[in-house]
C-alpha cells in the first residue's frame, strides 16, 4: 500500500498550532506503509506555510524527505499523457497541477491512499479508469477503492 500526502496534511503536519496537527502526527506515525508526495504538492505546502507565517516550519517537512520517510513521485517521470488527461478532464474546477500528480500516483502506485485535507475535493475526482480516489481526511471517515 502507498500513501500520499496532500499540501493540506503537509500544513497540518509543519504547523504544531493547526487543529488537526496532532491527527496528522498520528496517522503519519501510525502508517507502516511507504509515504509520497510530489514536487508540486511541496511547493503548495510551502507556499500555504509562508502565507501562515510558519515558513520555517516547511523544514520538519524537508526533513522528512530527506530522512526519506516522504518519498517523492514524479508524475511526468511516470506518465505525461496521464497528467495533462486528468487536467484536461478537471479544467474549470479546483484541481491543480499537485492534485493531478497526486490522482495519477493512485493509478501508479499499488493500493494507494491520499492523505487529505480536501475531502470535499477528493470524494468527487476519478482517477483516468473513472476509479474513486481513495482519501482520508481528518473528521471524516475514509474511503476505500
Amino acid at each position: 500500500m502507498a500513501i500520499l500526502l496532500d499540501s493540506g496534511f503537509l500544513v497540518l503536519l509543519a504547523d504544531k498550532g493547526a487543529k488537526d496537527h496532532q491527527w496528522a502526527t498520528e496517522a503519519l506515525d501510525a502508517t507502516t506503509d511507504d509515504v509520497w508526495t510530489t514536487e508540486a504538492v511541496l511547493t503548495e505546502a510551502a507556499a500555504a506555510l509562508a502565507e501562515l507565517g510558519g515558513r520555517a516550519a516547511f523544514g520538519l517537512v524537508l526533513k522528512l524527505v530527506e530522512d526519506d520517510t516522504i518519498k517523492i513521485f514524479r508524475p511526468l517521470e511516470a506518465d505525461t499523457g496521464t497528467v495533462g488527461r486528468l487536467l484536461a478532464r478537471n479544467a474549470g474546477r479546483q484541481f491543480t497541477f499537485a492534485t493531478a500528480g497526486l490522482v495519477a500516483a493512485v493509478d501508479a502506485l499499488p493500493r494507494a491512499t491520499v492523505y487529505t485535507t480536501a475531502a470535499e475535493l477528493f470524494k468527487s475526482l476519478r482517477t483516468l479508469a473513472r476509479d474513486v480516489v481513495p482519501h482520508v481526511a481528518p473528521h471524516v471517515a475514509p474511503t476505500d477503492d
